[in-house]
């Protein structure tokens, strides 16, 4: 299992055998040793998140969804994919406590680092400036109106920069190896996702791994939310592993492009430490949230600033180190 975490999270070469498949029969082998069944790692975890200390009302909820132990629902063998996405939640507690630490001695946003762009994606476009090479957007999964936005984005920038070659990549698509996806080819409820793309000329590939998918629920600790299996720790640290593998192959046939990426929120963001966006180089990386006023309050940072004036619209970051806290260099906010 100690081998199994540093696959997590160094991907290495043999990252390639981290399919859902394997991961998930790794998982359920696991647990049957003692020191790794469900019970010891949500006593770990609770353990993890004590070292948090005491926290303001507004920041609870955000720590709950970050840190509240998983257990099995409804059917006994998720246990090792739920005591699996445990330990991976117990592995950030560094990163949470740093998240915390760097809000907490701000207690204002500095003027001019967090702005809002009027032109809205065609604004956000213009700042995807070289050596940008990987723009990473995290949104609801199948989406429409996420998918909407993510979309417009990348249609904007091919019009900025008509000379640069774009691939779109969406992890909603069945992976077909080195092939592109082709709107007439592609299951039938998933045409719509090509279509955008092909309209305008720009190739698309699809990244969601094909192998195994766990099905079943989760439930959190002291909440009656049932989570689905394949949005668990475990499943977003299995599938970026996955997507950062297949784009390893397309870069080296592709190593002048921009790549678009659209996938889910968790395996975008830089507060996700075992998330696709740490698994691409730091510096050719954009980071997009697509997210809704309502869901704002998944984010430390909107939490935080219990942001009771935001708004609908695009907005950026002028320092990376606030980007990597918060988790995106940039935040379209849908109404």
């Amino acid at each position: 299992m100690k081998k199994l975490f540093i696959l997590f999270l160094c991907f290495p070469v043999l990252a390639q055998a981290q399919t859902w498949d394997r991961v998930f029969k790794s998982a359920q082998r696991a647990v049957t040793k003692p020191h790794l069944t469900l019970s010891a790692s949500r006593r770990v975890l609770r353990q993890a998140r004590q070292t948090l200390g005491v926290l303001p009302p507004t920041l609870q909820p955000w720590r709950d969804g970050q840190q509240a132990a998983f257990t099995s629902a409804l059917s006994p063998r998720l246990n090792g994919w739920a005591a699996l996405s445990n330990r991976l939640a117990a592995k950030e507690t560094a990163l949470r406590r740093a998240q915390i630490q760097f809000f907490t001695a701000r207690q204002a946003l500095p003027a001019g680092q967090w702005l809002a762009l009027p032109a809205r994606t065609e604004a956000l476009a213009g700042r995807i400036k070289s050596p940008v090479s990987y723009v990473v957007a995290g949104g609801r999964s199948k989406d429409g109106q996420s998918f909407t936005a993510f979309a417009k984005l990348v249609n904007t920038y091919h019009q900025q920069n008509p000379n640069r070659q774009i691939l779109v990549f969406l992890e909603m698509l069945p992976d077909q190896g080195m092939r592109f996806a082709s709107p007439h080819h592609a299951p039938e409820p998933l045409q719509r996702y090509v279509k955008p793309f092909a309209q305008s000329r720009l190739a698309v590939v699809g990244l969601g791994d094909r192998s195994y998918q766990p099905s079943g629920y989760l439930m959190q600790e002291n909440s009656t939310l049932l989570v689905p299996a394949g949005e668990a720790p475990a499943s977003v640290s299995a599938r970026s592993a996955h997507m950062r593998v297949q784009l390893g192959k397309w870069r080296k046939a592709y190593p002048q492009a921009v790549f678009f990426i659209y996938t889910t929120r968790r395996a975008a963001a830089y507060d996700t430490q075992y998330s696709l966006s740490n698994r691409l180089p730091q510096e050719n990386t954009f980071v997009v949230s697509i997210t809704s006023v309502r869901n704002t309050r998944n984010f430390l940072f909107h939490r935080w600033t219990d942001f009771k004036q935001v708004r609908a619209g695009v907005y950026a970051w002028k320092d990376a180190q606030w980007a990597r806290m918060s988790g995106f260099d940039a935040q379209i906010i849908l109404p």
